[in-house]
This record gives structure tokens, C-alpha cells and sequence, in this order.
């Protein structure tokens, strides 16, 4: 039986300049929350999508070179972005900052960390209404507020996790 090429570069997909970062935060029972934050404050060239190299663990053979079985168990992928937007809601949400409980002004930065989950959506446009995303569906969250540099940058939310 022939083996017939298919012409990839007729259907190819260019993902570059993304045009919308979503995040959605898990509820505290575990699953997906409902509320879905836009997040277009995103710092240009701090938004990152890696995955770390799989891990093979080989079985050897007794009696010959090749090996049994070359297991593989792929790595882990993180993400990273610095958000402009400091707004209370989101550094409680993405960061795990608590309310103050006299003044709704006051946020404060945690004394533990607490486990944060969320989906996060990378949205490009590939044409006209014509779109897709690199979706990670659950992400543990350890993000930090960041103050450095303020006065050639700003306060920002640096929007990292696993």
C-alpha cells in the first residue's frame, strides 16, 4: 500500500500576538468556577507557555541491547504572565490575598500559601472571527504580587503556575 503526503502547509495555523488571556479560578469544593476573568492589562512579552522535557525510564533487556520498553511520562507545563491590573478582586482570587476586615481598601498579602487553581485560556485570532487558544484546564496557581523598578514600571500580579 502507497503512502501518499499530505501537503501540511495547506492547512497550517500561525498562533502569534495573543489577543485575550482568560482565567477562570476554581470554586473551593474543587471544580471550575463560574466567574471568568478577562485579563487585558497583560504586560507585552511576559506570557509564557513551556513544557518541561519528558522523563524516559528505560527497562533493559537481560539478553540483548534494545530495551523492553522505553517508558515515558511527559513533563509538566507552566505558565507565566504579568498582569497589570491590581484590583483587590484579583489579587484575592490569583494570588490568595485576604480582605481586610475593616476597610474594603485593605488587601493583604497571605502568611501561608493556599492551594489556587485555574483554568487559563491563551486566545489568538488566526483571521477574521477566527480564533484559537492554547487552554490549560487546571493550573496550581502560584502567583505573587510584584513591586520593583516603579519608576520605569509598576506594581503587577505576576501570574504563574503548574
Amino acid at each position: 500500500m502507497a503512502n501518499t503526503p499530505t501537503n501540511a502547509s495547506s492547512t497550517s495555523v500561525k498562533v502569534f500576538n495573543p489577543d485575550a488571556l482568560y482565567v477562570t479560578p476554581f470554586g473551593s469544593s474543587g471544580s471550575r468556577g463560574e466567574k471568568t476573568y478577562k485579563l487585558s492589562e497583560v504586560i507585552r512579552d511576559t506570557t509564557t507557555i513551556s513544557q518541561e522535557d519528558p522523563t524516559e525510564n528505560k527497562i533493559e533487556n537481560e539478553f540483548g541491547s534494545a530495551p523492553i520498553l522505553n517508558n515515558v511520562q511527559l513533563g509538566s507545563y507552566t505558565f507565566s504572565a504579568e498582569v497589570a491590573d491590581m484590583q483587590q478582586e484579583l489579587l484575592q482570587k490569583l494570588c490568595g490575598y485576604v480582605p481586610g476586615t475593616t476597610s474594603t481598601d485593605l488587601t493583604f498579602a497571605p502568611a501561608n500559601y493556599t492551594p489556587v487553581y485555574a483554568e487559563i485560556a491563551l486566545v489568538f485570532k488566526t483571521g477574521d472571527n477566527q480564533y484559537v487558544a492554547a487552554v490549560l484546564p487546571k493550573v496550581q496557581l502560584n502567583s505573587k504580587a510584584t513591586f520593583d523598578s516603579l519608576s520605569s514600571s509598576m506594581g503587577r500580579i505576576t501570574l504563574a503556575g503548574t
